[in-house]
């Protein structure tokens, strides 16, 4: 997880060093027009090197684009990593968007982290950043309130107490698997 790539030599690197087979950008493309990126030329290096993208545009700094989109982009990510690519996820500077779906990942999908809390200790001890775990939380109480088979998971229209969505049962961890692999 990190910053844009912006050049070849940053595909490269990616490639050949960390063996990256896949890209999840999680930026709009007027992220990337700002910046200045050829973003053409990044996609055909890619498509060249053989590393697959996946596009999940966020709005940068958006509590409700990062509640709202979560859920297909865990699960597309979780996809990805069950048919063992290698994936970098990238926002802008990658200290929200990308976090925030690295530790939505984690505390859906991996059974060491029974909290959010945990989750988001478990990334930003490695990598300072500050990811909106109330987007997380609130995404987590939308994907279990849903029913099963629903798609896309829309948001609650209502307040969240504090607590909700911040621990969760093996049995809840299991629901939301569920619902996000089917």
């Amino acid at each position: 997880m990190g910053t844009q790539p912006t050049k070849e030599s940053d595909l490269d690197r990616l490639r050949d060093v960390e063996g990256v087979t896949c890209v999840f950008n999680t930026q709009q493309d007027k992220d990337m027009e700002y910046w200045k990126v050829d973003f053409e030329s990044v996609k055909r290096h890619m498509k060249k090197r053989d590393v697959k993208l996946e596009r999940y545009p966020f709005v940068d700094f958006s509590a409700d684009s990062l509640r709202d989109g979560l859920p297909a982009a865990a699960a597309a990510l979780d996809a990805s990593l069950r048919a063992g690519d290698v994936v970098y996820l990238h926002c802008t500077a990658g200290m929200g968007r990308s976090p925030g779906l690295a530790i939505a990942y984690m505390y859906w999908f991996l059974d060491e982290y029974d909290t959010l809390d945990g989750a988001y200790e478990g990334l930003t001890s490695i990598r300072p950043c500050g990811p909106k775990m109330e987007s997380i939380r609130g995404a987590t109480c939308d994907i279990l309130a849903s029913a099963p088979g629903a798609w896309p998971i829309k948001p609650l229209k209502r307040d969240l107490r504090d607590s909700e969505g911040t621990t969760l049962s093996p049995t809840e961890k299991s629901d939301i698997q569920n619902k996000l692999r089917r």
